[in-house]
């Protein structure tokens, strides 16, 4: 949302994160990766599944998937290395959106959050904070969850669609 619109861009794809450019990852060609199996994108490799399960057996976290891996690290000494890390990956997407839009709230909101999702935004929300000029720990708020985050954000909208609709129908028609 950019005020009270949903920003779609040219083509529909406004808010596919997954293909943004980022530090750290190779810039996607757009193609589909035989070897790994999927859709080669820059964000995606940090953040996706694949790219979180290989950040967890570098970290030596065994699980059988990425939201397993963040449940297995969260609250762990051992764990808390891994989840700094994907912390500052998902940061670097997330700061980068913040520098340009300036949001209110971020919901990141996929299977991983789910996974003790709680612990993983703080650490984004903290990382994204010392990432970027002029935010205060209350000016992005970040939400991780399978649905609790989207069904938040749904509501936000809802809510703001309701109040525009409610001002413009008060307003005096024009002659």
């Amino acid at each position: 949302m950019v005020g009270d619109q949903l920003l779609r861009g040219t083509a529909g794809a406004a808010g596919e994160l997954g293909w943004m450019p980022v530090p750290g990852a190779a810039a996607s060609d757009g193609g589909f990766d035989r070897s790994r199996h999927e859709v080669g994108a820059a964000f995606q490799a940090l953040v996706g599944w694949r790219g979180v399960q290989e950040l967890a057996k570098r970290h030596r976290i065994a699980a059988e998937d990425a939201a397993q891996s963040v449940a297995a690290a969260a609250g762990s000494t051992e764990g808390a290395a891994f989840l700094d890390e994907l912390a500052r990956r998902i940061a670097l997407g997330v700061a980068s959106i913040c520098t340009v839009l300036d949001p209110e709230l971020v919901v990141l909101d996929n299977h991983v959050g789910s996974a003790r999702g709680d612990e993983l935004a703080g650490r984004v929300q903290r990382t994204v904070a010392d990432m970027i000029l002029l935010v205060s720990s209350s000016s992005v708020s970040v939400s991780l969850g399978s649905t609790r985050g989207l069904i938040g954000f749904v509501m936000s909208v809802r809510s703001s669609s309701t109040r525009r609709l409610d001002r413009d129908a008060s307003m005096p028609s024009k002659p």
